[in-house]
């Protein structure tokens, strides 16, 4: 199957020829159902095909022709010029033989340029400029027509180390790959054949970037913007630091892989917390705390490396063969802070939950010693440590956390789901290392079952009570049912007036559970006066508002470890989960 031409110049699909693959004819009919200027025009864009049938290649690289000059104007109007009547008798004297090449003349390929415009019209209709179409069908040629500026390195240069040219992209080559000729040699060819609409939109974002960017201005008012220039770093620089405007301008750049205008290479003040395991447990546990300079990639430089980086000003600077961004006064900045930060860690320590607002980055601005500008965040990596890691990695995998299965397995009268055996795993995890945390998980996919694992594995491993459980009053039968049904073995005691008459404190050291309300928490002052082992709140939604009675008595009670329990962590508001946060890990997150 091929694209045959008939004796009175209209070109259509010939299906005699056999030797085709299937899916390419199946393809070919399928672009001819919509007739042959449509199929024509969207088998220029799109087609990447090398091994093809004579007429095919024929008609395609005419269509590539005239999408290529569309690229050129960057119009949809259709009024495409066509080519000179020494390209159109190229096109005829070149031609391939196949199936009706015999009737070729200039009035029919002009006739095929014209279906050609109208069949582009009638597309464009649908989208919203040329870009849309082009990225519809082969985004690549959005690529033709368009203002190149490349940045390379010049290594035989130690004094101008890198050269700038800018370029034009006239085609896309038959691998889809955009072909450029210096841009002074595109404004020759377009002054002499007096195209004033290829002209225009190959300045256009020319001087839309000199508008935006001095160093673009500078290289336009003296006229190296045409020739290739050698640069020092200096000038790379200040290049670099401009692309974002440039681009804005409707500028493509080519530039060496290691630079990223959001986030350039750098010399660095690299800061590990927690590579030793913390002293004691919990959120004020002490965490190590340790800085090196570096570079981003991670290399660390030395004191001397340091010292040329402070002295070199604001340019780019080669270090361990890698070019790095250097700004003297953000770089003393961020040195001066983490200076003070170490200092006043090794007087006071680092808590573990000084540590964690550090490693989650908006959470410096409450570190030590006070507020972090963006600046400093921006020159600093912190990370965590080779035990904090361990731990983190933990949190995020609790099903690699180690515990004693058989515990559950003897003493717990159900079986867990995949997801709430990594749920009591998580839970276990926080209660060793005396953090607490939230347990989020929708209403009904089994909270109340994950705490009882966890208070099982308490009583049969660590042997450690009194806990306090609260919860909402309309929630103390749920309780009890499932306590009894699911771990019959703990000894649980309800302080409630539905449950005893005096609710006095008595000797706690006989139960491992307390449960009361959330309303009964105020009236009896023991509760307060006990340091429970691990207090849980249930529908922890109920102290969302830290300002009501309710809340503060429930915050006065003291434990080493804290749970909340909540189905609804998602509809609460920031303010609402602060505050769960504040009774479960306190000073973790700053009001």
């Amino acid at each position: 199957m091929d694209i045959a031409l008939s004796p009175t110049g209209k070109v259509y699909l010939d299906k005699s020829t056999q030797d085709t693959e299937p899916h390419f004819s199946s393809k070919l009919e399928e672009l001819f159902q919509n007739g042959p200027d449509k199929a024509l025009l969207v088998v220029g864009i799109e087609d990447p095909e090398d091994k093809v049938p004579p007429g095919f290649a024929y008609w395609r690289s005419f269509a590539r022709r005239f999408i290529t000059e569309v690229c050129r104007r960057g119009t949809t109007d259709g009024k495409i010029p066509l080519p000179s009547a020494d390209e159109l008798e190229t096109y005829i004297s070149e031609a391939p033989f196949f199936k009706g090449s015999e009737y070729l003349h200039t009035d029919i390929l002009k006739q095929v340029w014209h279906n050609l415009s109208q069949a582009f019209i009638d597309e464009s209709k649908k989208y919203t400029d040329v870009n849309e179409l082009f990225k519809a069908y082969n985004s690549s040629w959005n690529l033709v027509g368009r203002v190149y500026f490349h940045l390379a390195e010049n290594k035989n240069d130690t004094n101008q180390p890198f050269a700038f040219l800018a370029t034009y992209t006239t085609r896309l080559s038959a691998q889809q790959v955009p072909k450029h000729i210096p841009l002074g040699k595109a404004l020759q060819e377009y002054a002499g054949e007096k195209n004033t609409a290829a002209l225009l939109s190959l300045l256009t974002p020319v001087q839309k970037a000199a508008a935006k960017s001095s160093v673009i201005k500078q290289l336009i008012e003296g006229g190296q913007i045409y020739q290739p220039i050698s640069w020092t770093a200096q000038q790379a620089y200040a290049f670099l630091k401009d692309i974002p405007l440039i681009e804005s301008a409707g500028i493509l750049t080519k530039i060496p892989q290691w630079w990223n205008s959001q986030k350039p290479p750098r010399p660095q003040v690299a800061v590990a917390i927690g590579d030793k395991q913390g002293s004691l447990v919990g959120l004020d546990s002490l965490v190590d705390f340790d800085i090196q300079l570096t570079l981003s990639s991670g290399q660390v430089l030395s004191p001397d490396d340091w010292h040329e980086i402070l002295h070199v000003g604001n340019t780019l600077i080669k270090i361990k063969e890698q070019w790095v961004e250097v700004d003297q006064e953000k770089l003393h900045e961020v040195l001066d802070h983490w200076q003070k930060v170490q200092k006043l860690v090794k007087t006071r320590g680092l808590t573990f939950a000084e540590g964690m607002r550090m490693l989650a980055g908006p959470g410096l601005s409450a570190s030590a010693e006070g507020s972090f500008q963006d600046d400093v965040r921006e020159w600093s990596a912190v990370r965590a440590g080779a035990w904090l890691q361990d731990i983190l990695e933990k949190m995020r995998h609790p099903e690699n956390v180690d515990l004693q299965d058989s515990v559950l397995a003897t003493h717990l009268q159900a079986t867990l789901r995949p997801y709430q055996a990594q749920g009591v795993r998580w839970l276990w995890l926080l209660y060793s290392l005396q953090l607490g945390g939230c347990l989020a998980d929708d209403m009904g996919l089994g909270k109340t079952i994950q705490v009882i694992g966890l208070l099982l594995l308490i009583k049969f491993t660590t042997q450690k009570k009194p806990h306090l459980l609260v919860v909402p009053a309309s929630l103390l039968g749920n309780w009890q049912a499932e306590l009894q049904k699911f771990a019959p073995t703990l000894v649980v005691r309800f302080v409630h007036p539905s449950a005893e008459a005096k609710n006095e404190k008595g000797d706690l050291e006989a139960y491992d559970l307390i449960v009361t309300t959330y309303g009964f928490v105020h009236r009896l002052p023991w509760l307060t006066e006990i340091a429970w082992d691990m207090i849980l709140l249930d529908e922890a939604q109920v102290i969302k508002n830290p300002s009501t009675q309710q809340t503060r008595a429930v915050k006065a009670l003291r434990s080493s470890v804290r749970f909340v329990l909540t189905g609804t962590p998602i509809e609460n508001s920031l303010t609402d989960l602060w505050s769960l946060f504040d009774f479960c890990a306190p000073g973790l997150l700053i009001s």
